[in-house]
């Protein structure tokens, strides 16, 4: 985690000055690991704002279909790991993702928090005014990801990561700066 927000804090300090993304040279940011993971629970709307509250200006999250077509946040697509389903994200419809609980496993007071939708995550940080990173986790899963962000005024706001080919084969303009990931 540490040696992560050092590369980011570098990284943030050595982008050149025309490119229009969400790095900016000479401006140092706060860019936080998997929202707010240490204060809430992972990959939640709430932890997204907390880490905007916080100070961050960049904030990671990671990005998953379901088995409906469905974007959502989720780390490593385990459901036993953060809520009491059973399975993985890619096999599990998003109506049966919104019944878990993915707070209650950090604590009493984080009970009935959700899996977010993506298009929800991408509403909160554009009205917290911050940018993303998008860990994108499974190959494919591009298209939907440039249609939300898209449909939300986000698409100059990201720098796109993990399996994200197919994002730069769809948008020549993703991550300009080859620094950028």
């Amino acid at each position: 985690m540490k040696n992560l927000l050092r590369f980011f804090l570098l990284l943030a300090s050595t982008v050149p000055a025309m490119h229009a993304g969400i790095l900016e040279r000479g401006k140092v940011q706060l860019i936080c690991h998997r929202t707010s993971n240490r204060d809430m629970p992972e990959n939640t709307l709430e932890a997204l704002a907390l880490a905007a509250r916080m100070g961050c200006n960049i904030v990671e999250v990671d990005v998953r279909q379901t088995l409906d077509g469905e974007l959502v946040l989720n780390h490593d697509g385990i459901l036993e790991r953060l809520t009491e389903g059973m399975g993985n994200v890619e096999q599990t419809s998003s109506d049966e993702l919104a019944l878990f609980d993915t707070g209650a496993a950090m604590g009493e007071r984080f009970a009935h928090m959700r899996i977010p939708r993506f298009t929800d995550a991408l509403r909160v940080a554009r009205e917290q005014g911050i940018g993303l990173v998008l860990d994108i986790k499974e190959k494919g899963e591009g298209p939907a990801i440039l249609a939300a962000l898209r449909g939300e005024g986000m698409l100059e706001r990201v720098i796109f990561g993990g399996e994200s080919d197919d994002v730069r084969a769809l948008y020549p303009a993703a991550n300009h700066d080859p620094a950028a990931w």
